[in-house]
């Protein structure tokens, strides 16, 4: 995760999170997680489908020779792909997109909880979270910051983390969603001094 974010530009990310919390009696919690999912059962359904239909092209006549070539071209083809699903590169291509969309949002929902947003005494936390792996970034409100901010902000800040990163990588990323998220936070929930920090400012990388 290093090459995601470097120590140094984690350190300005949390200054942000932190400076965003001055305004506002909302508390923002980023997450970052390298993957959501390993994908392991979907390399080993690949390699399994495709290494036990590898010997149908001697079936077909397609190639010469015997059963022994044809069990040696099965186990090497699912070799083959067990080792190559180790490349990240492999796996995002053998793992469904809708999937890949699914197992981020599931642990979104659950980093949400774990990381006890929702459990700020106003209800008013809210989730940044990136999953690496599946280039996912996702926004969780709380109760009462769901109610305050109109849901185009939360899509505001997306747009903004994927802009950024696109252009100046992933730090510039955070920076602009946490900077939307300021401005809208400190409108619809201003902060006063009775407001209490209840969740850490570090960015949390899983």
């Amino acid at each position: 995760m290093a090459d995601f974010i470097p120590p140094e530009a984690q350190a300005r990310v949390e200054a942000a999170i932190q400076a965003a919390e001055t305004h506002t009696r909302a508390e923002l919690v980023a997450v970052v997680a390298p993957e959501s999912d390993d994908y392991r059962f979907v390399v080993l359904a690949f390699a399994a489908v495709l290494g036990l239909a590898a010997p149908f092209i001697w079936s077909l006549g397609l190639l010469q020779g015997g059963a022994i070539e044809a069990h040696a071209a099965s186990l090497g083809v699912a070799l083959a792909i067990l080792i190559l699903g180790r490349i990240d590169g492999v796996r995002r291509l053998l793992a469904p997109k809708s999937l890949q969309h699914r197992r981020a949002a599931r642990n979104a929902r659950a980093q949400f909880f774990s990381q006890k947003v929702r459990m700020t005494r106003d209800r008013a936390g809210v989730l940044l979270f990136v999953s690496v792996f599946e280039r996912h970034v996702e926004i969780i409100a709380d109760d009462a910051a769901a109610a305050a901010v109109p849901a185009a902000v939360w899509e505001e800040a997306i747009a903004a983390f994927v802009q950024a990163l696109r252009a100046d990588g992933p730090p510039a990323g955070l920076l602009a969603a946490i900077a939307v998220l300021d401005d809208a936070l400190a409108k619809h929930l201003p902060g006063d001094a009775a407001d209490q920090d209840e969740l850490p400012n570090r960015l949390i990388i899983l």
